[in-house]
């Protein structure tokens, strides 16, 4: 299979932009892939539109004060940003904008000011496709990094380590690239930040909170944040690492060589990254016609496929449920979960996502308009025709033909239903891969939305959720523990100290720790047990012990501990300390213990539990189970 001129641009916007609408793939086809490829990566040089501000317009308190409406100037943040992603002029800048807004992520729900959140990213928009060492030094003294990482509390008196690990560890050169004596030697080197007096979108160098004793990072000796972030980005791993998380985000791939490819490109044009992003590009583009199992092949996330069916459809939300159902679905703009960002890949195919982005895909198909050429095409059974206007000019896949026959045969408003449908997939796959799961949600389900019964039919599945776990509680308390256990598993995210948890009673506990250490008197008592006690606020386990109803568990750790969180992370969920696994403990213990795909075996509540990863059982994940609904576009 040779891929067209037209399924090229149509794959390089799905891929680093957000879709296009009516009529632009027409007339992007008559440049010619190489042009397209020369607008998106270098637009000021090649008749873009000028460059816009998303926020224009919008104020922002510059300071935090008790009448600062925190939530609703993040909710005019996110959607101004929003609206932005789904009609740019300039895809690919604003698609970097998204890019390192999550390789520097920084979330709005501890910077509190929306404000500090459009600084940065203003930054992203401006310098994102320039010089990685100047974007990495933008962002080290950027103001809502300072409240994110806590660098305005790194000072010579009391240094804060936070950011100088993660820079190492996330931002340039990646685990295992780095020591202890770096993390601190760097921590100190960038004290005496702090956000400027007055104008909390601005920062400053204090020299007096600032330790100015040379220090050696890396084996260079620094002494501020510019001589930090120029051995920063001569090391060796960096290149890889800033090329491994373009591939990544572009190819979903994790070529070795390719990324030392790329590395290599990347390090001989002076890190810049227009250079990086054009031949990550070419990369993508000589794959297409390759195997299927070669593509490239991304999962895209919730907020970004969100713009694209905007861009696509004409088609809105509004911003409240905009953002109630991005809630659902995991990705909230501005807000992403942990310093690591959105997780991305499968986990965009849990329960909860899928359902959300059904939500999401009913709501746009209702609000797109007659006349527009996506709903005639998806009213007149034309789905080629209806693909090629989704940016996908390769076709559906049969999966994807099944349903919307279905929900053709729904009945309500022409097309409404069989839209939805088209545009619920999450994937970019090609038409004859071999996989079909372009729907996580089945036929049915789908041709129940349309009919406006699966409201009523998700709250019944909600319902046998509550059921299922009711029934292995009723179990227990009947005796039949034997047959009809249940496990309940309650995973505790953050960082603990274990040792003030499980607290030893003997040996050097207090010799080494004089000023942390709890005193005996303290401490929880555990009938039996003369070695340890608990934390005062753990008393009421005293009794589950006392029952024989707990067991713990001390000291639990894995070799080679790499201070890294994340790899921590991996450990914890995979057990497999050491070596990479893509099951969880819990999944592997469905896989082997199950007698059928029963997806109400496991079920996870917040949100998927990577500890439930397994290679043939199905589990269900629900971010809330109290709003967890499918609703029904209305006929």
């Amino acid at each position: 299979m040779t891929t067209s001129d037209r399924s090229a641009i149509a794959w390089l916007h799905r891929r680093v932009g957000f879709g296009l609408a009516p009529g632009e793939l027409d007339r992007l086809e008559e440049l010619g892939v190489d042009a397209v490829v020369d607008r998106l990566v270098d637009p000021d040089r090649h008749g873009a539109a000028p460059r816009r501000d998303p926020w224009q317009g919008l104020r922002f308190s510059q300071v935090p004060t008790q009448g600062t409406n925190y939530r609703a100037e993040s909710v005019a943040a996110i959607g101004a940003w929003m609206d932005h992603l789904s009609s740019t002029g300039r895809p690919t800048e604003s698609w970097l904008t998204w890019f390192w807004h999550n390789h520097f992520p920084t979330a709005v729900a501890k910077v509190r000011l929306a404000g500090l959140m459009v600084t940065q990213l203003r930054l992203f928009q401006r310098a994102g496709s320039g010089s990685f060492a100047a974007l990495l030094r933008g962002v080290t003294v950027d103001p809502a990094m300072l409240v994110w990482l806590d660098g305005r509390e790194n000072t010579k008196a009391t240094p804060n380590e936070n950011y100088g690990r993660e820079v190492m560890e996330l931002f340039a050169l990646g685990v295992g690239h780095y020591t202890e004596a770096d993390v601190k030697a760097c921590a100190a080197a960038l004290s005496g930040w702090k956000l400027a007096p007055g104008a909390t979108t601005a920062s400053r160098f204090v020299p007096a909170q600032h330790d100015a004793r040379p220090q050696r990072l890396l084996g260079r000796t620094v002494t501020d944040v510019d001589s930090v972030v120029a051995t920063l980005v001569a090391q060796p791993a960096c290149p890889v690492h800033i090329a491994g998380a373009f591939q990544d985000a572009i190819l979903g791939t994790a070529d070795a060589g390719l990324t030392a490819d790329l590395a290599r490109r990347f390090r001989a044009s002076n890190l810049s990254v227009r250079t990086l992003l054009r031949a990550t590009i070419e990369a993508g583009l000589a794959r297409l016609d390759g195997p299927p199992s070669a593509r490239p092949d991304v999962v895209v996330a919730p907020a970004p496929w969100l713009a694209a069916a905007r861009r696509a459809t004409g088609g809105t939300v509004s911003r409240q449920d905009g953002a109630r159902h991005l809630l659902a679905a995991g990705q909230i703009p501005m807000n992403p979960p942990n310093v690591g960002g959105w997780p991305g890949g499968p986990a965009w195919l849990s329960t909860s996502t899928t359902v959300a982005r059904a939500n999401l895909a009913a709501a746009i198909a209702a609000t797109t308009k007659d006349s527009s050429p996506v709903l005639r095409a998806a009213a007149s059974g034309d789905d080629a025709r209806l693909a090629d206007l989704l940016c996908r000019p390769e076709g559906f896949r049969r999966a994807t033909r099944n349903a919307l026959a279905d929900a053709r045969r729904a009945g309500g408003r022409p097309g409404v239903a069989a839209l939805a449908v088209a545009l619920a997939s999450p994937t970019s796959r090609w038409p004859d891969m071999t996989d079909e799961r372009d729907l996580d949600l089945s036929r049915r389900s789908f041709v129940g939305l349309a009919a406006g019964g699966a409201l009523a039919g998700a709250a019944a599945w909600a319902g046998l959720v509550e059921s299922a776990v009711a029934a292995g509680a009723e179990a227990t308390a009947a005796g039949k523990v034997a047959t009809d256990r249940v496990l309940v598993v309650v995973q505790e995210g953050g960082g603990n100290d274990g040792l003030n948890t499980v607290v030893p009673i003997t040996g050097r506990y207090h010799d080494l720790r004089p000023t942390l250490g709890l005193a005996d008197s303290s401490l929880v008592r555990l009938t039996g047990e003369t070695g340890y006690g608990l934390h005062p606020s753990l008393k009421p386990l005293a009794a589950l012990w006392g029952a024989k109803q707990l067991s713990i568990v001390q000291g639990v750790g894995y070799p080679d501990n790499s201070r890294s969180h994340f790899q921590a992370l991996d450990s914890w969920w995979s057990a497999t300390p050491g070596r990479a696994a893509t099951t969880g403990w819990l999944g592997r213990w469905l896989d082997a213990t199950s007698t059928g795909a029963d997806p109400l075996r496991a079920v996870s509540i917040g949100g998927g539990n990577p500890a439930l990863r397994a290679a043939r059982s199905p589990s269900t994940a629900i971010v809330d189970p109290a709003g967890f609904s499918l609703a029904a576009p209305p006929g």
